[in-house]
């Protein structure tokens, strides 16, 4: 997607992110020790470290991206951070076929994921395979979390997406939570779906 990743800025609001407010977000939407979470368009790490250290050491973090170089920044960030049991960065070929067994994810992150998606392909038939693999990896019990972005950019009606998203996973709540989208905190809809 980029040429070079996108490293947030060390902005106040990044600092309170990775101090706190991160792991407060993951706990808010339900994460917890020793679960298996799944970040789609990870980046260099946002929400994939924050996770990471929510579940702990008895837990998992896949971070997935097709970029290169946001895996490579991300795999610093891991050694940094002291993460690399927990959480393992896996760079795709962007196509939705992920190195993950079935029924084993508690949770996936999809944060502004679907945007970049609609923004990329301007089609639905990535979205249907993206739901469908998703699908696969999460446990009966399991949930997606997402927060859409940039909804005036989509060449999609939002309405058209969700109704992909109802085959395979309910709307279980919406919370309005603080979040980072770039490197600036921003409060808005948080969507919670359970597995069907």
């Amino acid at each position: 997607m980029f040429s070079q990743p996108f490293i947030p800025r060390n902005t106040e609001a990044i600092k309170e992110w990775f101090e706190k407010e991160g792991e407060k977000f993951c706990q808010e939407i339900g994460l917890i020790k020793g679960q298996k979470v799944m970040d789609l368009g990870c980046g260099v790490g946002t929400y994939a470290i924050p996770a990471a250290k929510t579940v702990g050491k008895i837990g998992k973090v896949y971070a997935i991206d097709k970029d290169e170089n946001s895996i490579k920044e991300l795999a610093t960030r891991i050694e940094k951070n002291n993460l690399t049991h927990i959480l393992e960065p896996i760079q795709t070929d962007g196509s939705f076929n992920f190195p993950i067994e079935d029924e084993v994810i508690d949770n996936s992150l999809l944060i502004d994921f679907l945007g970049v998606v609609i923004h990329h392909s301007k089609d639905v038939q990535p979205i249907k395979k993206l739901m469908k693999e998703i699908y696969r990896v999460t446990k009966p019990t399991g949930k997606i979390t997402i927060i859409f972005k940039h909804l005036h950019n989509w060449q999609i009606p939002k309405k058209q997406v969700e109704l992909i998203i109802n085959k395979y996973f309910a709307l279980e709540k919406t919370k309005t939570l603080p979040h980072i989208h770039w490197d600036t905190k921003e409060i808005g809809a948080v969507y919670s779906y359970k597995k069907y």
